[in-house]
């Protein structure tokens, strides 16, 4: 049985898992890791056995993405999303340059 941990997926996995799906490339996607492909291949499998589902599948030497593969390629594509728009709202609201400032003034007032 898993436990709620295992569970979790790693942003560094989900990295490996997009630049596979945009490259469809083991090799090349693990040299735009800076990884090497057998590094890049324990990571996709490690991934699939947390989802339970193959990813990606090749005919011949052509990799394709499998229907699991796109329900997750669209499931990362929202969590960056949502991690982007809260980095954009933190960052507006504790920036300098937005909000707004009260000034006062005291006059000073004269007895005659």
């Amino acid at each position: 049985m898993k436990t709620k941990q295992e569970n979790i997926f790693s942003s560094k996995t989900l990295t490996y898992f997009l630049q596979l799906a945009e490259t469809m490339n083991y090799t090349q996607a693990a040299q735009l890791l800076g990884i090497t492909q057998p590094a890049l291949t324990q990571q996709i499998k490690k991934l699939e056995r947390t989802v339970g589902a193959p990813l990606f599948y090749s005919v011949g030497k052509k990799l394709h993405i499998s229907d699991a593969g796109r329900t997750m390629l669209e499931a990362t594509h929202q969590i960056y999303d949502l991690l982007n728009t809260a980095t954009d709202e933190i960052q507006s609201a504790t920036s300098a340059t937005q909000g707004k400032i009260h000034i006062g003034v005291l006059a000073r007032w004269k007895l005659a």
